[in-house]
């Protein structure tokens, strides 16, 4: 992951309350990687995104997540 802009499409299922986003970017070895975003509303005060990267094997391996919770 760098500074390299990420372009990346996807939709929003309401029954599980979750958008997951795909699309490329550079890797970490400046070659295009694909990647995949999944954001899911954990309650009215939390989500919770979590990227991933093409990996080995075109598996997707885990590159990050964040926890979103509203400050009351």
């Amino acid at each position: 992951m760098g500074t390299t802009p990420m372009i990346t499409e996807g939709s929003f299922d309401k029954e599980s309350k979750s958008m997951t986003m795909t699309g490329e970017t550079a890797g970490p070895d400046g070659k295009p990687a694909k990647v995949k975003s999944v954001t899911t509303m954990k309650d009215k005060d939390t989500m919770v995104m979590v990227m991933y990267m093409g990996g080995k094997e075109a598996k997707d391996e885990e590159m990050l997540t964040i926890t979103y919770t509203r400050k009351k």
